[in-house]
């Protein structure tokens, strides 16, 4: 089965291939491209870590990241039985 996020994956390296291919087509060289692929990741992990929230936990105070987890799996379609089980 293929999921949602396999599939975005996907498509993102689809649209690199092709932005890639229309750049070798001007004449630039694949390390130049790749160099210009770097600098975006870098710039995009910059802006994640700009907008991200921090969240605090510790080993004997672990309800936020709890918390966290279970938003998370929360939006998944399939939640295990065990997660469900959990207080929230």
């Amino acid at each position: 089965m293929i999921t949602f996020a396999q599939i975005r994956r996907i498509v993102l390296a689809g649209a690199l291939l092709e932005k890639s291919e229309e750049l070798l087509d001007r004449g630039i060289h694949p390390i130049r491209i790749a160099d210009g692929f770097d600098r975006a990741c870098a710039v995009a992990v910059e802006e994640l870590d700009r907008i991200s929230d921090r969240v605090e936990f510790s080993i004997d105070n672990t309800e936020n990241l709890l918390k966290t987890a279970m938003t998370s799996l929360g939006s998944k379609m399939y939640v295990h039985p065990f997660i469900r089980a959990l207080p929230t």
